[in-house]
């Protein structure tokens, strides 16, 4: 039974994690323009290694929250938090936060340790919180989503206390990458049959073969493990390249072009796209020293994982709070910015655009894109319900 105790802000899993994944996003940013320009320090830390961790396990896992905390909730029936659970949630995000402006302290002292509990604590909390629901309820189709996000609450800690920080970190993006195919995967194509459907056109056009899904997903697994594994680089290529392939034959199939007209369909194709762009860039790179892994990498942060992320806040807010599935005029601008920021940085790396411009443009559109989120949605996240 719904507990509607506490304010409409908290009355949801994906309002205050939301709202706080957009607001990291500008504060994220804003301090990465300040160290890249040299204007100052990350207490004591390695610029690319914080900003990797934010991105990960600070961004993107206030934005996984947000997503898995409502859709269990409607996969099983229970609502996993209610909203004092969510503000304990919410909180214990906020103090990783904190917490990561002091990763230089000794862990080894009770300062130290309690700052390294802080920031490591979320994400299994977040497993077990979404775990509970789907066990009890038997709903096992959405075990891997749970296993995803335990995945990087391991990960996560071993980017802490292990030897390998750039090997976690690439880990950690590879299961980002595999939970972006596995959501995408899913509401793509369903969201773009409903519509087709509701505008009189033929929606059985939108197909999902099992027999391109089955190999896809397992085909990321295959290239993360190698990574993780160190396993020769042609290997690692190859498999980049034929899980591209796969994506790309799954993503044909969805009649994108259809989509164009509906900026919020729209938005789940391109993301989908950026993730069939960085496994090509990924299999391209491993084959070729010219070509910088940095490029990859931007096109999995900024144009896979950040698009598929602004497109599912921006859909889930309108239809969970009561909207129609229509953006507020204007708002197709939070879109278009955030594709340019990942093909401006994209390019960047490739040397196609000149290297500090483009990071530049790519981090001035990140903040246009986020910040116009904050202004166009903040408001429905915060307040009650429109049909209520």
């Amino acid at each position: 039974m719904r507990n509607d105790a506490g304010p409409a802000w908290l009355q949801d899993g994906f309002r205050p994690f939301f709202l706080a994944a957009a607001m990291h996003a500008v504060v994220f940013m804003a301090l990465w323009i300040v160290v890249v320009s040299g204007l100052g320090g990350l207490a004591g830390s390695q610029p690319v290694t914080w900003h990797m961790h934010e991105m990960l396990f600070g961004f993107v896992a206030a934005a996984v929250a947000g997503f898995t905390l409502t859709a269990v909730g409607h996969w099983t029936g229970h609502r996993p938090a209610a909203p004092r659970a969510l503000a304990w949630l919410l909180g214990l995000w906020a103090a990783g936060r904190a917490a990561a402006w002091f990763p230089a302290a000794d862990p080894g002292t009770g300062t130290g340790a309690a700052l390294l509990v802080l920031d490591i604590a979320f994400l299994p909390v977040l497993a077990i919180v979404i775990a509970v629901p789907v066990l009890r309820s038997g709903n096992h189709r959405n075990l891997g989503v749970v296993a995803l996000v335990g995945g990087l609450a391991a990960v996560h800690a071993s980017f802490h206390v292990g030897t390998g920080v750039l090997r976690d970190g690439l880990l950690a993006l590879d299961l980002v990458l595999i939970l972006v195919a596995v959501i995408g995967g899913r509401i793509t194509p369903r969201f773009s049959a409903n519509w087709l459907a509701r505008t009189g056109r033929d929606a059985e056009r939108v197909q999902s073969f099992a027999a391109l899904a089955a190999p896809a997903l397992p085909a990321l697994g295959l290239g993360a493990a190698a990574a993780a594994r160190g396993t020769p680089l042609t290997l690692q290529a190859l498999l980049a390249l034929a899980a591209a392939a796969l994506h790309l034959a799954r993503w044909a199939l969805w009649q994108t072009t259809a989509a164009w007209t509906n900026p919020l369909l729209a938005v789940l194709h391109i993301g989908y796209l950026w993730l069939i762009a960085t496994l090509a860039l990924r299999g391209l790179a491993l084959l070729d020293a010219r070509i910088a892994n940095v490029a990859w990498v931007h096109a999995a942060g900024i144009g896979a994982i950040a698009t598929m992320i602004l497109a599912v806040m921006a859909r889930a807010t309108l239809g969970h709070t009561g909207r129609p599935l229509r953006l507020p005029p204007g708002a197709w601008v939070i879109f278009a910015a955030i594709t340019l920021a990942a093909i401006a940085r994209t390019l960047g790396a490739l040397h196609v655009l000149p290297r500090l411009p483009s990071l530049w443009l790519s981090a001035g559109l990140w903040l246009l894109a986020f910040t116009g989120f904050a202004a166009v949605f903040g408001r429905m996240l915060r307040t009650p319900r429109e049909d209520h």
